[in-house]
């Protein structure tokens, strides 16, 4: 069977929208009720049959007589009232949701030649209007994704037309209540490898199990990496074990125990995106820079993961550091009692606070605890309100001072020109 694509007035015409110009109209407006039964009335009548059709049947229908009648509006592999569907609900042009059919016809067409001979149940090659919309219902009502979700779904895997209900639910209920993301994280990693949509739930179940198995995570630690970097699920079971223990052996050697690296990657899921030889640089050049030790840099790491996962040598990272030797006026090593320090924001946490507790005559504490508070328990320990603090920055921010270290400006520029050495 030949799929081809479909001319957009046809699919129009076949499904009485062309005058009106509803389909593919800009503004995202759902299907009235009407509208809807109308498309799934076309769809009937064009493949009685729908999915179930075989090969034979399928071929039927793409041919025409000539004489300008229904036949010369069916399309092998898909009902036309699918594209016109799919143009409302997604608000694209039919031709668009065209292509993505033929697409996934062919992939139809594809499974059935492999089907062996002697097997008494064909495969189905045709795509109707039925399943395609329980297959936007899914990504709609079990992963809450909105029309562009659904449309960046099928702009990057259109087989997804192909699949089977079932698969797909499957795996949305899957990823919702058994691994627990919420519909935010479902929804990102579906539009970033929607392939996911049709893998046999079982595989998916034994690539969490491996994940949790080779880092000796709980459950709920399991979660919160999964959760953090859920594209760790498009990795096969094996793949995941080699990785992890490699990442494992490596930890020991860093002086790590199994139990420190469960709670370092599930702090710093991403963690788990880098190379060993990225780690291994970043905790190099941490020692180097701070003047650690090995122990040193392996507690400041097991306090803060962030640290091993985001490289010091960036001019922010390294102009953080400039202000901590040269005016917080501390020893590089003291880093150790405040690992978190890096990852504070300079212009509008480090800086003004600095030098607002300075002018209040308040000693800043070896562990900078007055950078890990919030703001309402900072203006508390200063006893000051919020608005003069606020009042007081943007007053700052006029100094020499304040320019220098917290004008985001300022600070763009002058991390380009920062050079090592100023350590």
């Amino acid at each position: 069977m030949r799929v081809h694509l479909a001319d957009d007035s046809r699919v129009h015409a076949f499904c009485g929208l062309a005058a009106s110009g509803a389909v593919g109209a800009k503004g995202g407006r759902q299907l009235s009720g009407g509208r809807r039964q109308r498309i799934a009335t076309a769809g009937r009548t064009s493949s009685a049959s729908g999915r179930g059709s075989n090969s034979s049947s399928g071929a039927a229908n793409s041919r025409s007589d000539g004489g300008g009648g229904s036949d010369e509006l069916a399309h092998p592999g898909w009902e036309p009232a699918c594209a016109c569907f799919l143009a409302q609900e997604l608000d694209i042009s039919s031709a668009v949701s065209a292509g993505w059919l033929d697409t996934a016809a062919r992939k139809l067409v594809q499974d059935a030649a492999k089907q062996p001979a002697r097997d008494t149940l064909q495969a189905p090659t045709m795509i109707n209007l039925a399943e395609v919309q329980q297959l936007l219902d899914i990504l709609s009502s079990i992963i809450g994704m909105p029309p562009a979700g659904m449309a960046a779904v099928l702009r990057k895997w259109p087989r997804y037309l192909a699949c089977q209900p079932a698969q797909p639910r499957g795996v949305a209920c899957f990823l919702r209540q058994e691994v627990g993301l919420t519909a935010k994280q479902a929804a990102t990693l579906l539009r970033e490898k929607p392939v996911l949509l049709g893998k046999a739930v079982e595989v998916l179940r034994q690539r969490r199990e491996a994940l949790q198995r080779s880092l000796g995570l709980s459950d709920a630690q399991l979660q919160r990496v999964i959760g953090g970097v859920p594209t760790l699920l498009t990795f096969s079971a094996a793949g995941i074990e080699e990785r992890n223990c490699e990442l494992q052996e490596w930890c020991n050697e860093c002086g790590w125990t199994s139990a420190e690296v469960a709670e370092m990657v599930s702090a710093q899921p991403p963690l788990l995106k880098n190379s060993i030889a990225t780690l291994q640089t970043n905790f190099d050049r941490l020692v180097e820079l701070c003047s650690f030790s090995q122990q040193e840099a392996a507690s400041v790491v097991r306090s803060w993961a962030h640290v091993l996962h985001s490289s010091m040598d960036t001019p922010n990272n390294l102009r953080k550091l400039d202000f901590f030797k040269h005016v917080i006026k501390r020893p590089l090593a003291a880093l150790a009692h405040a690992p978190a320090y890096v990852s504070y924001s300079l212009e509008n946490r480090i800086a003004p606070r600095t030098y607002f507790m300075r002018e209040r005559g308040k000693r800043l504490s070896p562990t900078l605890r007055y950078l890990r508070s919030g703001l309402p328990d900072f203006c508390k320990q200063c006893r000051c309100t919020e608005a003069e603090y606020e009042e007081w920055v943007e007053a700052w921010r006029q100094t020499a001072d304040g320019r220098k270290w917290g004008c985001k400006a300022a600070a763009a520029t002058a991390a380009a020109e920062w050079r090592p050495q100023q350590l």
